[in-house]
């Protein structure tokens, strides 16, 4: 079998299961000549299992406008909140601020 000539490779990051093709996810893929539609089920197929969390992804198309996809991990910033137990980092970033430490005006 011959090998497909790769068109184009792209990173994105989408909320894994809950993917959908409305902005910005949808015009990104379909500007790089990759369906929607497909992508869609493709990847909600492949991240049910991590339900919510963002994750990335490696899309390579090829000439004959199929493609593969290649989950990657959350970004290290998720990875580091989900560990510490905390929804966001601080707002302020000159003043310390977590989960933990007491409010600090």
């Amino acid at each position: 079998m011959a090998k497909k000539e790769i068109s184009q490779q792209f990173k994105i990051m989408a909320p894994g299961g809950m993917a959908t093709p409305a902005p910005p996810l949808g015009p990104v893929l379909g500007s790089k000549g990759v369906n929607p539609g497909q992508f869609i089920q493709k990847f909600n197929a492949a991240t049910a299992n991590i339900k919510g969390k963002i994750v990335g992804c490696i899309v390579t198309v090829y000439n004959d406008k199929s493609f593969e996809l290649e989950i990657k991990s959350s970004p290290a910033s998720i990875l580091i909140k989900e560990a510490a137990g905390i929804e966001s980092g601080s707002a302020f970033p000159t003043r310390p601020k977590s989960a933990r430490s007491p409010r600090v005006r």
